[in-house]
């Protein structure tokens, strides 16, 4: 009958073939994430760029929930003021 020879790994090993592991994945994310892209070659190109950026809006200005949902999640809402909100705000414990 046949023992068998193999060792179980030590925990430093095991470490350094993760810490590889995980340098190797940042190394090819940043390879290829979009992110990385051609930097503009002339300062007109940049800002023209900047300004079709800040051409864009910027999102929705106002949230709308559905008064269900606040009604099934037991939420109260009110107008809200100028000052003094953060002293106001009312949450069941």
């Amino acid at each position: 009958m046949m023992k068998n020879k193999r060792q179980p790994a030590s925990w430093p090993v095991v470490a350094g073939v993760a810490a590889v592991a995980a340098l190797m994945g940042f190394g090819v994310a940043r390879v290829l994430l979009p992110g990385n892209g051609p930097v503009p070659a002339k300062a007109a190109d940049a800002q023209a760029a900047s300004e079709a950026a800040a051409a864009k809006p910027a999102g929705p200005r106002e949230v709308r929930i559905p008064t269900q949902y606040l009604a099934a999640a037991n939420i109260a809402v009110e107008p809200v003021a100028s000052v003094g909100v953060g002293s106001e705000i009312l949450a069941p414990a």
